[in-house]
């Protein structure tokens, strides 16, 4: 929207893209779409700030009233809104959450920007952010407003509940949000990963957020050619994200100012998170490590050859404080059984090479590893043979989640035995 343009000259395009780069706060402050914030908002890099909170707003607005039956279009096309935009879900891990085909996954997203579009002029008709009517969306009940970048921590943090935050599933977004800036700038990323992800208690937007603000003020201020590297470790209590780059001889100003700008976002949002953000800088490095608070997690070791079958275990157990390692042949699986030692293994009968039977008796005559509980998963109706082998459950395909969970459950000691 150039000058003479309005509100009612808004596209969904203008929106879907401003929403795809949501958590790009350089994207959005020259944004067509920032143009029609108060002029006290529109500012330096506060205007993509402004934006962002607006429109992480509008989304909210689209949340069905109470006594909404959840199974309604409406309340579809809400949480279609959350998870591709709020987090960054692909269309095709949206319809398989939503159970709904991808061709429907792209109509519920054609009518939630179209929806959003109209929030987005109602509410910025006059130039400033107002109270979008009710003739669109029905009222919910009024709740004491919080304002600023703490208020918006913890109505995120509000909107759906969650176990726990896979951390490095975060970096991974993280760094592919960021990839296009980095390009940009001939500036790359190292990422040392850990083979279990840290799942941490706090919310995964808000952690995001944080995230991104010191991944992009680290990529402005890196020289072409530069790689920032990334890297994740885990203690007993928390996890630490550490983010560091080499720095130029003389950095601008410009940029060093604009760099703390960030950060001090960054630690408003950090404040909300029970999190520590920490800056340590050398005449050559500048390092920033976030440390989040850790959930319990039990490990399960996966095994199947069948990539469809290990996406639907993994699925069975998201939102839980299990961690997840998988294995799709047999020396694999025993190779990761007898390194992590996980809680417990699933495994399948029909692999390549060795079959599970052969699998089964290798763990129960590995010191390392006879200790772990096999949940054998199978379409052989093969349990007594399973259990004679040393196996703790058999479970017959094709499996149910609480089936699953049950299994997994009961074969998993109790906690302090």
């Amino acid at each position: 929207m150039g000058r003479g343009e309005t509100l009612l000259d808004l596209t969904d395009a203008d929106v879907q893209d401003a929403l795809e780069h949501l958590y790009d706060y350089v994207y959005l402050q020259g944004h067509p779409l920032a143009a029609s914030l108060a002029a006290s908002e529109s500012t330096g890099w506060n205007r993509g700030g402004a934006l962002h909170r607006l429109l992480v707003e509008t989304i909210d607005l689209l949340k069905p009233p109470t006594g909404t039956p959840p199974a309604s279009q409406i309340w579809r096309r809400y949480r279609h809104a959350f998870m591709r935009y709020i987090e960054t879900a692909t269309v095709a891990q949206i319809a398989e959450e939503l159970g709904v085909s991808e061709r429907q996954a792209r109509r519920d997203n054609h009518e939630a920007v179209q929806a959003i579009v109209e929030l987005l002029r109602r509410r910025l008709g006059g130039g400033a952010i107002r109270r979008p009517p009710t003739d669109l969306l029905a009222e919910r009940p009024a709740s004491p407003p919080r304002s600023g970048l703490a208020g918006e921590a913890a109505r995120l943090g509000a909107a759906e509940p969650h176990v726990g935050t896979s951390l490095q599933e975060v970096v991974d977004g993280v760094l592919a949000t960021a990839a296009n800036l980095a390009g940009a700038r001939s500036v790359a990323f190292d990422f040392r990963a850990l083979p279990v992800s840290p799942l941490v208690t706090a919310e995964r937007t808000v952690v995001r957020q944080v995230l991104l603000s010191i991944v992009v003020g680290q990529v402005e201020l890196a020289a072409p050619g530069e790689r920032i590297l990334v890297s994740v470790a885990r203690g007993a209590d928390h996890a630490v994200v550490a983010i560091s780059v080499p720095l130029p001889a003389d950095p601008a100003a410009g940029l060093a100012r604009a760099f703390q700008g960030r950060l001090a976002v960054a630690r408003k949002l950090t404040a909300q998170l029970g999190a520590t953000l920490l800056q340590e800088r050398s005449a050559e490095v500048l390092r920033v490590s976030l440390s989040l608070p850790i959930v319990h997690q039990t490990t399960v070791l996966l095994v199947d050859d069948n990539p469809g079958m290990l996406r639907l275990l993994r699925r069975y157990l998201g939102g839980s404080s299990y961690a997840i390692l998988e294995a799709t042949t047999p020396d694999q699986a025993i190779e990761l059984a007898r390194r992590f030692e996980p809680e417990a293994i699933t495994l399948d009968v029909m692999l390549p090479t060795r079959d599970g039977w052969e699998v089964l008796q290798t763990l129960r005559a590995l010191p390392a590893t006879r200790h772990i509980p096999v949940v054998v998963c199978s379409v052989l109706r093969e349990r007594e043979l399973a259990l004679s082998l040393g196996a703790a459950a058999f479970l017959a395909k094709p499996i149910t989640q609480p089936a699953l969970l049950q299994a997994l459950s009961a074969v998993l000691p109790l906690p302090g035995r």
